[in-house]
C-alpha cells in the first residue's frame, strides 16, 4: 500500500467493525517502530476493542433513532394539544366562539382597555322569536338557523381583535375593543341588515323572515369602581329595548 512504501519497518494489525453481521468501519492500528509489535494477547484486546466499538455504534444509531422517534411524537403531542385546546373554545354546533372563549377574552380586552383607557364595545344578540321558529320547524332547522346566524356574524366582524360568540341557547355576543359607540352600531345594523337579507322562511315571525334584536353598549374603563359586569348588563338592557321596539333592529 502506498502508506507504508518507503518504511524501514512496521506492523499492522486490522479488525473490522462488524454491527449485526454487517462491515461499518475498521479498526487500524500500526507500529512503524518493531516488526510483530502485537503479540497474541494485544491481538485478542484489540479484537475485544472492535467488538465494543460495535457494541458503541449500534447503541448510538439506536439513541439516535429513538430521539428521533421522541422528537417526532412530542410534535404530534403539541399538535394534538393545541387542536384540543382549540375545540375547548369553539361551540360545537356554530363553529364560531364558545361563552368559555367569550369570557376569557372579555377579561383580556377589559383589562387591556382599562390599561390603555380605551374605549370597549360588547353587543349582545338574540334572534327573534326563536323558540317559536323551533317549534314550527323542528330542532334541526332550528340548529341550521343558528349556524347560518353565527356565520352572518363571523362574516362581519371582521378586525382582528373582534369576537363573536355564542353566549347560550340562541343568543350571541360580540367584542369590539377601541371601537367607538357610532361604529359599534352600524357593525351591529349591519348584522340585522345581512341576517334578514338570508330570507330564512320564519312563518311565525311578523318580518316573515328570521331577524335578530342586538344591543350593544360602550365603556371606556377609566374608573377604578367601574365593573366589567356593567358593560355586559347595559348591552342586555339595550337588547331587551331592542325587543320592545319591535325586534330586528340593534339599540344603545
Amino acid at each position: 500500500m502506498p502508506i507504508f512504501q518507503g518504511l524501514s519497518m512496521c506492523s499492522v494489525l486490522g479488525f473490522p467493525v462488524l454491527v449485526r453481521g454487517r462491515e461499518t468501519g475498521f479498526l487500524l492500528l500500526e507500529n512503524r517502530l518493531i516488526y510483530a509489535a502485537f503479540s497474541a494477547d494485544q491481538v485478542q484486546r484489540v479484537s475485544m476493542l472492535a467488538g465494543q466499538l460495535a457494541i458503541s455504534i449500534e447503541n448510538a444509531r439506536l439513541y439516535e433513532s429513538l430521539e428521533s422517534k421522541v422528537a417526532e411524537r412530542t410534535r404530534e403531542l403539541e399538535i394534538s394539544n393545541a387542536k384540543l385546546a382549540a375545540l375547548r373554545s369553539i361551540d360545537g354546533l356554530t363553529g364560531i366562539a364558545n361563552r368559555r372563549r367569550f369570557d376569557e377574552m372579555f377579561a383580556i380586552e377589559w383589562a387591556r382597555a382599562k390599561r390603555n383607557r380605551q374605549p370597549l364595545s360588547v353587543a349582545m344578540l338574540d334572534v327573534d322569536w326563536f323558540k317559536n321558529y323551533n317549534d314550527h320547524y323542528g330542532h334541526q332547522a332550528g340548529d341550521e338557523c343558528l349556524r347560518q346566524v353565527a356565520q352572518v356574524l363571523a362574516a362581519n366582524v371582521r378586525r382582528s381583535g373582534d369576537l363573536a360568540a355564542r353566549y347560550g341557547g340562541e343568543e350571541f355576543v360580540l367584542i369590539a375593543p377601541n371601537t367607538d359607540k357610532d361604529s359599534v352600531q352600524r357593525m351591529a345594523a349591519q348584522i340585522c341588515i345581512a341576517l334578514k337579507q338570508l330570507e330564512l322562511s320564519h312563518a311565525l315571525s311578523p318580518y316573515g323572515c328570521v331577524t335578530a334584536s342586538i344591543g350593544f353598549a360602550n365603556i371606556a374603563p377609566t374608573q377604578q369602581d367601574i365593573s366589567p359586569d356593567l358593560l355586559v348588563k347595559q348591552a342586555d338592557e339595550a337588547l331587551y329595548r331592542a325587543k320592545q321596539q319591535g325586534r330586528n333592529r340593534a339599540v344603545a
